[in-house]
């Protein structure tokens, strides 16, 4: 074997073999992509911080998806006593409700974009003197 070229010769009666072996080192992943990583949805809250008893309140909200966009949105009353009725919109991008208690009142809107990726935002309206 010549070891500058790496060449191995084995003689026989009629055939010469050269046998050239190559040694590449190298990495390979699998599962990687080049595609950007999903960004999630974005929620800007414009609430009141206050309400009256007896009086509509109304929580508007922003929603988007900065590279998709949004397939699902959804309110929920978090403290649930007292409570409320919940007038959501048609494009659900904003709610109105009407306090019946000085309590401070807590919601949270879920926005899901169309790759799965969530975001939670949380709105209070404090009622009372």
């Amino acid at each position: 074997m010549d070891k500058s070229s790496g060449i191995f010769i084995a003689p026989t009666t009629s055939l010469t073999i050269i046998l050239i072996i190559f040694s590449v080192l190298s990495t390979v992943t699998f599962g990687q992509s080049d595609a950007p990583a999903n960004k999630p949805p974005a929620i800007l809250v414009s609430s009141p911080i206050k309400g009256e008893i007896n009086q509509a309140v109304t929580i508007n909200t922003s929603i988007s998806d900065p590279d998709g966009n949004i397939t699902s949105i959804i309110w929920n009353q978090e403290d649930e006593f007292p409570p409320v009725n919940m007038n959501i919109s048609l494009d659900k991008q904003s709610m109105s409700f009407i306090p019946k208690q000085n309590v401070t009142y807590v919601f949270s809107i879920e926005a899901v974009d169309n790759n799965g990726s969530t975001t939670l935002k949380s709105a209070q309206v404090n009622v009372g003197p």
